[in-house]
């Protein structure tokens, strides 16, 4: 599997410009490695946080018929209904910080946006601005079709937890939308290893897959060799496999994670995948083993 530091985050570099982080960037930065690692033409699972699951939603949109399955946590793409909604108000906070910034590129004073803090604090209003939905689809048509597990946080008042539009999304009656009691976005989002997401089978694989007495695979050798992924506007969107050969390649680490407890106080909201197991999370099948994941950092 591929472990992704966004343009800005992480190990990953800033762009040049300020205004050139965007959701559309990160998503061009998702294709090249997904083609990086010969998986173009492959249906992939889609894990993903925050932020992340708008651009796995917007990369099945993108990409039709390239996503499998979705797994994602506290996740962004809805529209709040409450304008003073806190990722409301961050918009409009951001949408004002990104016009400051370039009135004052405008009038000269361009030098004095490089200050480290300064460009990078632009950068991320620049990439949030269109939060909390992120230019995604709200009717959620273009992911007919394939099965959602969304973990929800009880007390998020950022992307607050609309079970009930993440129940319909998809494949319907195979998703499951799991609501995390007294977590906050930004515990979801600090610590997502504690919900030991790798023993959610269901959400990984389809229903006929057989994990009992078996050991997940790691990635094949070519997988191990992890590829830069440059500045996307190197990159054409098409994502083919000629785009991928001419990027350059990068320092690649691997590791594995471990995960945390789910409390059985959690309330599933809606579950079809009974061999998941109920929410103490005892009937889940673990692996013997974290498989081993490829973490992907951007250099420029």
């Amino acid at each position: 599997s591929i472990l992704l530091d966004f343009y800005g985050h992480g190990s990953s570099p800033y762009p040049d410009e300020f205004d050139q982080l965007s959701p559309e960037i990160l998503l061009m930065q998702v294709r090249d490695a997904i083609c990086r690692v010969g998986w173009e033409n492959d249906k992939i699972v889609f894990a993903a946080i925050s932020l992340g699951a708008s651009i796995g939603l917007r990369y099945a949109e993108s990409f039709p018929g390239s996503v499998e399955r979705f797994l994602l946590l506290a996740p962004s793409g809805l529209k709040e209904p409450f304008m003073l909604n806190l990722a409301n108000l961050g918009s409009v906070m951001a949408k004002a910080g990104v016009r400051i910034g370039k009135t004052m590129r405008h009038i000269g004073l361009g030098a004095a946006l490089k200050a480290p803090p300064i460009f990078r604090g632009l950068a991320h209003m620049n990439l949030i601005k269109s939060t909390p939905h992120y230019d995604v689809p709200q009717d959620l048509g273009h992911v007919t079709g394939i099965p959602f597990t969304v973990l929800l946080g009880q007390l998020d008042f950022i992307h607050t937890p609309q079970a009930s539009k993440w129940c319909e999304a998809g494949d319907k009656p195979n998703n499951r939308t799991i609501v995390k009691n007294l977590e906050s976005h930004v515990t979801m989002c600090l610590r997502p290893t504690r919900f030991r997401l790798e023993e959610l089978v269901g959400a990984w694989h389809s229903k006929d897959f057989e994990l009992e007495g078996k050991q997940l695979s790691p990635p094949s050798a070519s997988h191990r060799h992890g590829y830069h992924t440059p500045y996307p506007s190197l990159v054409s969107q098409s994502g083919t496999e000629k785009d991928c050969k001419e990027t350059r390649r990068s320092r690649v680490s691997m590791y594995n994670r471990r995960g945390g407890g789910r409390s059985s106080s959690d309330t599933d909201v809606m579950s079809n995948n009974d061999e998941d197991g109920g929410d103490d999370g005892t009937d889940h099948q673990k692996p013997k083993q974290t498989p081993t994941r490829v973490r992907v950092r951007a250099r420029l």
